[in-house]
């Protein structure tokens, strides 16, 4: 995934995982490229795991986007069915009132109908899942037209008050909880990425809303303190409006 980031493009296998013939030859050119003078003895395994953190850390220090990861290519293509990009005008945001308490749990989402998953806590994420132009299930009557955020997490419709909070019976004493910051920016991060990218399409994103404005029956999806901390600052830094509620899920 390194390599891929720094123009490598490994264009037959991708990312998968395996230190192939493919990946031998990437390190090899990333090792001429940057005079490091190894290409040579990639046999050795302790020069091809030297070469390896040369990678890992130039990529590092390369990224444009360090709250942000593609994690596409574990993806799960249970769905197949692709948007117009001119239709894909909204961005739809959710909360998943849950949570997992390891720092890589986006992978444990990765089955989610959703593009993005934003992780909680102080190591939070923005998770790319799937193609910004997938059809995914996620928003009822947006499914079309609409780029799917889910914050992980369990959160109020109103602030954290718990007249407003949704918990299971299994949970009677969970408590709602505040976004970090991290997972605010990370949020908003992958936000302005997804409108730089729908654009870059030929497509525009002109709306960000909330789920319980397409399905009535979401009342504190994703919750008022999610949409403070990201919507709003979005639609004024973007520029973009309040998406419309559908008229038959009010």
């Amino acid at each position: 995934r390194s390599l891929i980031q720094l123009d490598y493009p490994l264009d037959r296998w991708g990312a998968d995982g395996q230190l192939g013939n493919e990946t031998i030859a990437a390190l090899a050119e990333f090792c001429d490229d940057n005079n490091l003078g190894c290409s040579g003895d990639l046999d050795d395994g302790i020069v091809r795991g030297w070469l390896i953190d040369e990678v890992l850390k130039k990529a590092e220090a390369t990224n444009t986007h360090p709250l942000i990861e593609d994690v596409r290519w574990d993806e799960y293509t249970k769905w197949k069915r692709r948007n117009k990009i001119k239709s894909i005008d909204t961005i739809c945001l959710h909360q998943m009132a849950v949570k997992d308490s390891d720092e890589k749990g986006w992978h444990r989402w990765r089955r989610l109908a959703i593009h993005w998953v934003v992780t909680c806590g102080e190591h939070s994420k923005a998770y790319q899942l799937h193609d910004l132009d997938l059809r995914v299930p996620h928003g009822h009557g947006w499914n079309g037209r609409s780029v799917g955020f889910e914050f992980e997490g369990y959160f109020s419709g109103v602030g954290t008050e718990e007249k407003y909070f949704w918990k299971p019976k299994s949970r009677p004493n969970r408590k709602p909880m505040i976004p970090t910051e991290e997972q605010i920016e990370a949020g908003k991060a992958a936000i302005r990425l997804t409108v730089e990218e729908i654009a870059a399409m030929g497509g525009e994103i002109k709306f960000i809303g909330a789920h319980r404005q397409s399905y009535g029956r979401k009342r504190s999806d994703p919750g008022s303190l999610i949409w403070q901390g990201v919507a709003i600052p979005m639609i004024e830094e973007l520029g973009l409006a309040e998406a419309p509620t559908l008229h038959h899920h009010k």
